[in-house]
């Protein structure tokens, strides 16, 4: 999605409890994969949600006022109802990421392929900014599922001109076109 128009709301605060667990790392043949197992999360108000997966992809799918960023990671969350809510974070080149090496250096380069490695907590991927926006959209792999909650940080993260790269040494792009807001509103937090 393109952000461009928004409407400035009171939104709920984020509160964001990941912790340190064993990288898990898969090559699912879309991206790489970090399995949480449930967890770690995030509170939105009062549901709880937590972190299944967070993966990667080279541009960014989300775009704001048509520019895009280097690459996004993208949160997976489910509630006790089984409700999905991806938090979407953009990531520009900048500072080497601790995290991100951990993960490229374990990073498997054949589909079906897994890596293990380290502790890692995937907070180093959230900013410390929580303003962020929010929409009705559905998730940007197979099948494309709708009626989930997406809420996209404003502010990115860095990682190092040469992680990007590595990344794009296994993925050159992996990133879903851009889709038409189709009367979506997007909501933005003060």
């Amino acid at each position: 999605m393109d952000i461009q128009k928004t409407t400035r709301a009171t939104l709920d605060e984020l509160k964001f409890d990941y912790s340190e667990l064993p990288l898990k790392v898969s090559n699912n043949g879309h991206t790489l994969q970090v399995d949480a197992g449930g967890t770690g999360g995030v509170s939105i108000g009062e549901t709880r949600f937590n972190l299944i997966q967070y993966h990667f992809h080279v541009r960014s799918e989300h775009t704001m006022k048509g520019v895009s960023s280097d690459m996004e990671v993208h949160f997976v969350h489910k509630d006790a109802a089984g409700n999905i809510a991806v938090v979407g974070v953009m990531l520009k080149k900048g500072e080497m990421n601790p995290l991100f090496k951990s993960i490229m250096d374990m990073a498997p380069r054949e589909k079906g392929e897994k890596g293990g490695g380290p502790m890692g907590n995937p907070g180093e991927f959230i900013p410390l900014n929580k303003g962020y926006y929010t929409y009705v959209g559905s998730l940007t792999t197979p099948d494309c599922r709708e009626g989930l909650k997406w809420i996209v940080m404003k502010q990115p993260v860095e990682l190092s001109e040469n992680q990007i790269k590595a990344f794009k040494d296994i993925f050159m792009n992996n990133a879903r076109p851009v889709q038409s807001l189709n009367n979506r509103i997007v909501l933005e937090s003060e």
